[in-house]
């Protein structure tokens, strides 16, 4: 999982194209609802400062910010059960 949410997060940073967006954001969803992530919260804060952005960027589609808005929800929800 680690090495995921690491390519997840540099290609994140670096892409331009709404359709990897897609494909990363819809797995990190996946990932944010899974309890044992929240055991390590492997770069948790940069994913949440890259979900913040992702949230209100003019530049990501506005179905990437909902998706973006999803993930933030479940890390907020999973931090604020510990």
């Amino acid at each position: 999982m680690e090495s995921f949410i690491n390519i997840a997060i540099k290609k994140l940073e670096s892409t331009y194209t709404d359709k990897l967006r897609y494909f990363l954001l819809s797995l990190l969803e996946r990932v944010s609802f899974y309890d044992n992530y929240y055991k390590e919260k492997y770069k948790i804060e940069v994913l949440i400062e890259l979900m913040e952005d992702y949230e209100t960027n003019d530049e990501v589609d506005e179905y990437n910010q909902k998706i973006a808005t999803k993930v933030l929800e479940n890390i907020r929800s999973h931090i604020n059960k510990q």
